[in-house]
């Protein structure tokens, strides 16, 4: 069995996944400041930003799209995926 009391225990490459994922929270955090107070994001855009999801830009683009249809224009909605459809 291992001694946890010997310093030999304790691999140094260990510690460097540690040290790594405090560097980058505090990094992400000081970064995400830094864009939020020079208001370096678009308004629009809703990825990669707190208490936002999915449903966040479906209700965004609804909105848009009841609100040009109530002003009596024309709306056209383009769905664009990444991955085949099958059985259509």
């Amino acid at each position: 069995m291992l001694d946890p009391d010997d310093l030999n225990f304790y691999r140094p490459l260990s510690n460097v996944r540690f040290l790594s994922k405090v560097v980058e929270r505090a990094v992400a955090v000081r970064l995400r400041r830094h864009v939020e107070s020079e208001r370096l994001l678009p308004d629009r855009l809703l990825a990669y930003r707190p208490h936002h999801s999915t449903e966040t830009a479906i209700i965004a683009v609804h909105d848009e799209i009841v609100k040009t249809v109530d002003s009596g224009d024309v709306c056209a909605v383009v769905l664009l995926s990444s991955e085949p459809q099958r059985g259509l």
